[in-house]
């Protein structure tokens, strides 16, 4: 019984084509200043990447578009924004309107 439950997990995996994964750089400071991370998204999942809130500058990779979100939910609640970002992204999130800096906590991303 053990043999057709593996056999069925290696096809099911391999069958699956592998997720187009993609970066976004976010850096705690303005001008790519302070500790910066790479965060992978995989595009067509759907998934919600948490952010702690703390980013002051972000690049998303070139040909992807990401939205960034004020919540870790990816969704906009009462009247709350999103901001859409490409390459080359925003070294200065304080000069985004509707008070970015700090504030991103969820993102999702799509190719463009």
């Amino acid at each position: 019984m053990l043999i057709p439950t593996l056999l069925a997990l290696f096809t099911t995996a391999f069958a699956r084509p592998m997720a187009e994964l993609t970066n976004v750089y976010v850096c705690e400071h303005v001008n790519w200043g302070g500790a910066c991370i790479n965060v992978l998204y995989a595009i067509g999942s759907g998934d919600c990447v948490s952010l702690d809130g703390t980013a002051s500058s972000i690049r998303p990779d070139r040909g992807f578009s990401c939205t960034f979100y004020k919540n870790g939910s990816c969704r906009t609640f009462d009247g709350s924004a999103s901001l859409k970002l490409q390459d080359p992204g925003s070294t200065d999130l304080t000069k985004e309107a509707g008070g970015w800096n700090d504030a991103a906590r969820g993102f999702q991303c799509f190719r463009v």
